[in-house]
């Protein structure tokens, strides 16, 4: 069913699969910073299991829907997905069904899809965890959000690294394509100098935020501000983020233990919450950012909100993101981070542009301006089919 008028129209969001992570994060933040006045849509209604929907905020022109088949394993999730969400979405009268976790073999038309994880397309990347249940589940990913992308009516990407990388693999995909980037949350930017400088008493504080993880290359940075060290530079670095690689965790722990068995220039800590990592960012010198394969990385987004100068992958979509925030290296070459880290602590006053830089470039990415983007995008959509 067809609605003739723009306030009639009728949205779905598909949240089956959406239940912690970056998924869940964006799902939040879509909600939560939607106008009403932007919103187009009479009403949206918004499927998924019951952790995942309280921790939604409730709005006026939000119905969440809780099937009780979206709390149990993934099984019955997708079952639930194929056969029983586009009967349930024709009975609502939706005029379109978002799909922000890019999978989706029901038969509802139109649909509007969204690439958030560029890693199935990756093949390089994968590699890097071997023969592993994280190997076949990349792999089911690609074969499943190829199927998604080629069948939706609309699909959004979230840079423009992420949408030739995708499309240069995924043929024959006909839909609109818009490109709609995450936005960023974080505190107001303090911008300092670097706190020490080689052979101070002060320490130079780096700080890397990221999932413990093969394609994050933690390894080599700590290779890195090793080297530096051993120049004489004072450099100690926090790394921050979960382990979900044991394998990767196993072989960096036993690194941190040979090089720093005291733990005098090394802190690993686990994940932080929000407000508490953003203090923690905006505290330290310099941010190094080393992974190799991104779609948009928040991560990066969130140090340059913090205002702080940055040391950077050169793959994928980073130079498009921080462009002239920072010193760039080769992820897999420790010399090569080692070196940029090392522009900047030589340069304070470039740094110190550096991180002007970014807090004035993070504030391009806005969820308000995100949440706007994916209505309307949705919205068209619908009014085309």
């Amino acid at each position: 069913m067809k609605a003739s008028s723009r306030d009639e129209l009728i949205g779905g969001i598909d949240a089956t699969n959406l239940r912690a992570g970056g998924g869940l994060t964006m799902l939040k933040a879509l909600i939560d910073n939607t106008k009403t006045s932007d919103l187009g849509f009479k009403k949206i209604y918004l499927w998924g299991g019951k952790k995942t929907l309280a921790s939604i905020s409730d709005q006026d022109w939000l119905i969440k829907k809780k099937p009780s088949m979206l709390n149990k394993n993934f099984i019955f999730r997708t079952v639930w997905q194929i056969f029983i969400l586009p009967k349930a979405a024709r009975e609502l009268d939706c005029n379109v069904l978002f799909i922000p976790g890019g999978s989706y073999f029901g038969s509802f038309r139109p649909i509007v899809s969204m690439s958030t994880n560029i890693l199935p397309f990756e093949i390089r990347e994968i590699k890097r965890f071997g023969f592993s249940i994280n190997t076949l589940r990349f792999l089911l990913l690609r074969f499943t959000q190829s199927h998604t992308f080629r069948n939706s009516d609309g699909l959004i990407f979230l840079s423009s690294y992420a949408k030739e990388k995708i499309l240069s693999i995924v043929k024959n995909v006909k839909c609109q394509t818009k490109i709609i980037p995450f936005g960023v949350s974080s505190l107001q930017p303090i911008i300092n100098g670097l706190a020490g400088a080689p052979l101070d008493s002060t320490p130079i504080r780096l700080i890397y935020t990221s999932f413990i993880g093969p394609y994050k290359h933690q390894i080599n940075v700590i290779h890195a501000v090793h080297k530096l060290r051993k120049k004489k530079y004072n450099v100690t670095i926090d790394l921050v983020g979960p382990h979900t690689d044991k394998k990767y965790s196993n072989r960096l722990i036993k690194l941190i233990s040979n090089l720093d068995p005291q733990r005098q220039w090394i802190n690993l800590t686990g994940e932080l919450p929000s407000l508490e990592l953003q203090k923690f960012t905006s505290d330290a010198d310099i941010g190094v950012f080393a992974s190799s394969c991104e779609n948009l990385p928040n991560i990066l987004l969130e140090m340059m909100s913090a205002g702080i100068p940055i040391a950077c992958s050169s793959y994928g979509p980073m130079p498009e993101v921080l462009q002239n925030g920072g010193e760039y290296f080769d992820p897999e070459n420790s010399e090569s981070i080692s070196k940029a880290i090392q522009l900047l602590i030589d340069d304070p006053e470039q740094a110190a542009h550096y991180a002007k830089n970014n807090a004035q470039r993070s504030s391009e990415y806005s969820w308000e301006l995100f949440s706007k983007d994916v209505f309307k995008f949705m919205l068209e959509t619908a009014k085309t089919q």
